[in-house]
């Protein structure tokens, strides 16, 4: 992710497979943990859960699905349910932003 994302600096990873660990750098220097909860190579999906961010929220579910869609074209379906913490919208605001970001990113760079 860190190499087409526009907010992050730098992505780790530990492990492979159910389990394994991200920690995605943005940058301004903050971290956020993710856990795989499950891949399917088949479907070109990976479900993970967000399990410390500094966004106001909890139980952060997250989808990643690449489909195709005609004749050398996809379609990339990028989903989360979270609960907030607090009644602002600074949380759904931030992960809006976060996610066109990144979706525009992977335009830029495959579209063509």
């Amino acid at each position: 992710m860190a190499d087409w994302h526009p907010l992050l600096d730098r992505v780790e990873v530990e492990g492979s497979g159910p389990g394994a660990v991200r920690r995605a750098y943005d940058k301004q220097g903050g971290c956020q943990l993710e856990r795989l909860d499950a891949s399917d190579p088949a479907r070109h999906e990976i479900r993970y859960t967000i399990e410390q961010t500094k966004l106001p929220v909890r139980n952060w579910s997250v989808v990643f699905r690449i489909e195709p869609v005609g004749d050398a074209m996809s379609r990339v379906l990028w989903t989360g349910r979270y609960e907030p913490t607090d009644l602002s919208n600074t949380a759904a605001a931030a992960i809006r932003t976060f996610l066109h970001e990144g979706l525009d990113a992977l335009t830029r760079r495959y579209a063509g």
